[in-house]
């Protein structure tokens, strides 16, 4: 059985969270972005968006937001800023974000949330079971769910154990300049140069071992003109029950558009790509 939308968001290995766009309360987020934040799904009824936030950012976002509240669709992003996380305090972030509507009374910002360095430890316990937190809103249907999936404003795909394209979502495809009916013919190993191979395999063997692996940088193969695309990478392992790789892609050159002085620092973003 292919992976379910929740399931993709609820496992990507990068934050994902949905916010009203007029008042800014919480209506799902995953497992990562609960992890960048430090409440729970049951603390995080009580918040919003700006209960994170940094005084120091408010005015620069007030402008942003008003971009989305142009029309549906609206995107901005790379954006770095820093949120409050409950236990360690400031948390270095890039995010992307897009509005979507699900009729004209229900706006929402859909943002990925890239954290520089290691994501925080969870706020619960490792025995706790991990859901993908529903805070405000009536269950979510898998149509909602899909058209997340689709229009993340980053690159979320998903392959089995043999790297078979299973799901690509829009951003995903829109890097490989490829239908996405034409991904889901291909392997993992099609799209990446040969040079990467002992990437790949010490990717491979990190997940098998850890769950996760990244951020890494390779490049993907495009048809001409694009040529090889360079991305930045990150990936977890699940099993649901099946075991599934679900990826989040970032273009390199967006996350080039950031300040200088943010690559240059702890951020796990590279100018050049890697030698091998």
């Amino acid at each position: 059985m292919p992976m379910q939308p929740k399931d993709i968001i609820q496992h990507a290995p990068i934050g994902l969270a949905l916010v009203h766009l007029d008042g800014g309360t919480y209506t799902l987020y995953n497992d990562v972005y609960e992890r960048i934040i430090g409440y729970s799904i049951d603390e995080a009824q009580k918040k919003s968006y700006w209960d994170i936030t940094p005084q120091k950012y408010c005015d620069q976002e007030d402008d942003l937001l008003d971009t989305l509240r142009r029309e549906n669709g609206a995107e901005f992003g790379p954006y770095y800023k820093q949120y409050f996380n409950r236990t360690i305090g400031l948390v270095p972030v890039v995010l992307n974000c897009i509005r979507i509507d699900r009729d004209s009374n229900e706006r929402y910002i859909w943002s990925a949330v890239e954290v520089f360095g290691e994501v925080p430890d969870p706020p619960h316990g490792p025995d706790d079971p991990i859901t993908c937190g529903v805070c405000t809103e009536p269950l979510l249907g898998n149509d909602i769910l899909q058209t997340l999936c689709d229009k993340a404003p980053i690159g979320l795909a998903v392959t089995d154990l043999d790297g078979c394209f299973q799901y690509a979502n829009d951003y995903f495809c829109e890097l490989l300049c490829r239908e996405r009916e034409a991904i889901l013919r291909m392997k993992d190993r099609e799209i990446i140069p040969r040079k990467y191979a002992r990437l790949l395999r010490d990717v491979a063997a990190t997940l098998r071992a850890t769950g996760s692996a990244g951020p890494f940088v390779t490049q993907y193969v495009a048809p001409r003109p694009m040529g090889l695309v360079p991305v930045n990478v990150r990936a977890h392992l699940v099993n649901v029950p099946e075991s599934y790789i679900v990826y989040a892609v970032d273009d390199l050159a967006r996350l080039r558009a950031l300040p200088l002085d943010v690559l240059d620092g702890d951020a796990p973003f590279p100018h050049d790509h890697p030698r091998r």
